[in-house]
């Protein structure tokens, strides 16, 4: 995956700061995903979670298939109060990943953020 060359660098950035776990289901790798959704929704768990963090956090990505259509899940840490948005944030991450996944799918595709306990899952 490209994502893995992108977390090698960002490791190399937050050191020990950043834990990345990946859970990927056998029968979802041959399912094809827009070019670099993946990492773009990763940079933003990074940069709006893990960065925003004095130990830094874990983020965990995870695919399945569930009724017959592809789930991935992406979980970080995050701030139970977060800041003002990130400086170097455009703000426009999500958004363009929903019009994206609408302009390629219509209504079979669906992008939904779920913050928790100290836990931000896309």
């Amino acid at each position: 995956l490209l994502l893995d060359d992108y977390i090698s660098l960002e490791k190399i950035r937050y050191e020990d700061r950043l834990h990345f776990e990946k859970q990927i289901d056998k029968n979802t790798l041959h399912c094809l995903i827009p070019t670099m959704m993946l990492q773009t929704l990763t940079e933003n768990a990074i940069k709006h979670g893990i960065s925003q963090l004095q130990n830094g956090g874990h983020i965990l990505l995870k695919t399945n298939i569930s009724n017959n259509k592809l789930k991935i899940s992406i979980e970080n840490d995050t701030p139970l109060h977060p800041p003002t948005p990130h400086e170097d944030s455009l703000g426009f991450g999500m958004s363009s990943t929903q019009q994206r996944l609408f302009l390629l799918y219509k209504h079979d595709a669906t992008l939904h953020m779920n913050i928790e306990n100290g836990k931000a899952t896309l």
